[in-house]
């Protein structure tokens, strides 16, 4: 029978485990560590989001002075006609819609190829009370389209069945509507004659044909003679900019288009959102004197008085809004001089100033 053998277990030091203190050091270091990368992680999600928003900002403002720019260096372009002074006969469409013909100052209907409306001023028949959104302000542009023109040849204009041929030209110009405004020009660009198509217009090989010249015995008739083989015929086009309520983005103010559109031979306007994050629009009207200074038309009293076909340059600034709040409690804002409501949104200013060709 073998002896049983006793060994002895001893427990060193370096066997032993964590005592609880040790264990909640370790632990507290390990939050502290756990910590600093959560912030750090926050911190670069923060700066992330930002930073998009600021190249939200940044897009959104490039777009929108790169539009207004381009339709307002285009305000006036009747052709090669010389401005409204070379229109003649808008009595046709005077009256089809307030975007085309305003009444001007001295009481007398023009073709002008630009106004504006100061914050809060009334456009009658362009924008309802709900449209513009706040005190912004508003402008509109008329123009002839460069892409929907075309050429006349031998013996188009004929006022007996009071029609106008084109050959070729644009394939635009197959698209016109009974109830579009058009505008002919001389060849020697010197008149312009205003009208609108009674009728669709109709292809017949590679001419077109469009109804809606003076009739014989209307007054403007006897100067037809002016419009012969190498007259253009083009598409006038109104459109009105506004800042309005975002349809995409609820309660977020955005750039808006109103266009011309016909329907039925009547016409008809639409809006189109063309920029969100625009929550003001200030525009300053420049006219020289006779000392060739520039005075500026900005409140309701001097644009009311203003002489339209003498602006040749347009100050536009605009207040640019991120679309998410980026701070952490409403922060004061300032506009060309005024203070407005504090917000959490990011605000930044851009402006430029665009000298106009056509007047």
């Amino acid at each position: 029978m073998m002896p049983f053998v006793f060994a002895k277990c001893v427990l060193t030091k370096k066997a032993r485990g964590f005592s609880l203190i040790e264990l909640m050091i370790s632990i507290l270091i390990g939050l502290i560590i756990l910590n600093g990368v959560i912030q750090i992680v926050v911190n670069s999600k923060r700066s992330f989001l930002d930073n998009q928003e600021v190249s939200q900002i940044q897009e959104n403002a490039r777009f929108a002075i790169d539009i207004l720019s381009r339709e307002l260096r285009m305000a006036g372009y009747f052709g090669c006609a010389p401005g409204s002074a070379g229109i003649f006969n808008i009595a046709p469409i005077v009256g089809a819609s307030p975007m085309l013909v305003p009444t001007t100052t001295s009481g007398q209907p023009a073709l002008l190829g630009i106004n504006g409306y100061d914050g809060g001023d009334p456009a009658p028949g362009v924008f309802s009370g709900t449209d513009r959104f706040g005190q912004t302000d508003a402008l509109i542009v008329r123009r002839t389209n460069p892409l929907s023109e075309g050429i006349l040849g031998e013996g188009a204009v004929d006022s007996a069945v009071s029609t106008v041929k084109v050959a070729g030209g644009s394939d635009t110009l197959s698209n016109i509507k009974a109830g579009q405004p058009l505008i002919l020009i001389s060849p020697d660009c010197t008149r312009g004659l205003a009208f609108r198509a009674t009728a669709d217009a109709t292809t017949a090989g590679t001419e077109k044909t469009i109804t809606g010249l003076p009739k014989p015995g209307d007054a403007s008739e006897a100067l037809l003679g002016y419009f012969q083989a190498g007259s253009t015929l083009a598409e006038l086009v109104s459109d009105a900019y506004y800042i309005g309520t975002s349809n995409v983005v609820e309660n977020m103010p955005a750039l808006m288009r109103k266009v011309l559109w016909v329907e039925s031979g009547t016409l008809k306007t639409r809006s189109e959102e063309l920029a969100l994050g625009i929550a003001d629009m200030q525009l300053a009207y420049g006219t020289l004197d006779s000392s060739k200074t520039m005075t500026y038309a900005k409140t309701s009293t001097d644009i009311a008085n203003l002489k339209w076909d003498e602006v040749v340059v347009v100050q536009i600034n605009l207040l640019m809004q991120s679309l998410k709040p980026v701070h952490d409690k409403p922060e004061p804002v300032t506009f060309l001089g005024a203070s407005l409501p504090a917000s959490r949104y990011l605000r930044q200013v851009v402006s430029a100033t665009v000298r106009i060709r056509n007047q």
